[in-house]
């Protein structure tokens, strides 16, 4: 099972084109979710439901989502139908964990694994399938500045760093 997260933010951006992205964070105050599942076993799933859990670190109430499932042959991919709603609030800034439980169509549940057919980590609320980090505007802005500021100090000081590194490797 794979989930994946983009910032809904137009930081920098004009015309649908962004000129800062951040991997790994989200930033602004919503993000859209995509769910793809593919079915590793040796029969066919039949179908049925999967509960998507956004737990954030300092708050309280989580965010929960039910999906159905369309039934998945075996070696097959689907990518869940979410109905118009994989566009979701950032509730609070800081960690978040988003946890899954797949269930089929007899409410059983399906344990979830990854991409390398590792068993992904259980919690209380679901499988661990993905995380993020949620940047508030103050966070973003220092993590842009610390960025120019090493992209300052590359371009400012390239005869040197050429110096150097013609000294470490002899030429």
């Amino acid at each position: 099972m794979k989930i994946r997260t983009k910032p809904l933010a137009r930081l920098f951006g004009f015309c649908g084109y962004y000129w800062v992205k951040f991997p790994l964070y989200v930033h602004g105050h919503h993000f859209k979710i995509s769910i793809s599942i593919k079915n590793m076993g040796a029969t066919i799933f039949n179908g049925g439901r999967i509960e998507v859990r956004v737990s954030y670190a300092f708050v309280r109430f989580p965010e929960l989502m039910r999906f159905s499932v369309s039934p998945i042959n075996v070696g097959d991919t689907v990518e869940v139908d979410l109905k118009g709603r994989d566009k979701w609030g950032v509730l609070a800034h800081g960690h978040a964990l988003l946890l899954a439980k797949l269930y089929d169509n007899q409410n059983k549940p399906i344990p979830l694994y990854n991409e390398k057919s590792e068993l992904l980590e259980e919690q209380d609320n679901g499988y661990h399938v993905h995380s993020f980090y949620s940047l508030s505007r103050g966070e973003l802005y220092t993590l842009i500045a610390l960025y120019v500021g090493i992209l300052s100090a590359i371009v400012l000081n390239y005869d040197k760093l050429i110096e150097l590194a013609r000294r470490i490797l002899g030429y």
